[in-house]
């Protein structure tokens, strides 16, 4: 199983001052979009790493089936949310995701997935 990794802990420093997670896109929020292509790709395992914001970026995810893990150190950088999303996850693999790359498909996301099971 890959463990899907996703990356909303950023402030969103380059965008202004709306969290661009939190904007409409496609009927729902961009952080919704990436969880639907993720569960439409049939991913097992689907971890939300938040930070700025957390509170409305978990909002948002409800009734998700997803698990949300909060760095509090995400000011340090992507690392430190990569490791937090490392250190939860259950697969013999993960997959990094950022969770405002809506123009990834849930077959592209299946694809990776696929690719590494085989390797």
């Amino acid at each position: 199983m890959v463990s899907a990794i996703v990356l909303a802990a950023g402030t969103s420093a380059r965008m202004g001052s709306p969290n661009k997670l939190l904007l409409p896109y496609a009927g729902s929020t961009v952080v919704q979009h990436i969880i639907a292509q993720l569960l439409a790709a049939q991913m097992q395992q689907i971890i939300v790493v938040t930070g700025h914001e957390a509170t409305a970026v978990t909002a948002a995810l409800q009734p998700l089936p997803v698990q949300v893990i909060h760095n509090p150190c995400y000011a340090q950088g992507i690392t430190t949310s990569i490791q937090k999303g490392v250190a939860h996850a259950g697969g013999n693999g993960y997959m990094i995701c950022l969770a405002d790359m809506v123009t990834i498909t849930a077959e592209e996301y299946r694809h990776m997935a696929a690719f590494f099971t085989r390797t």
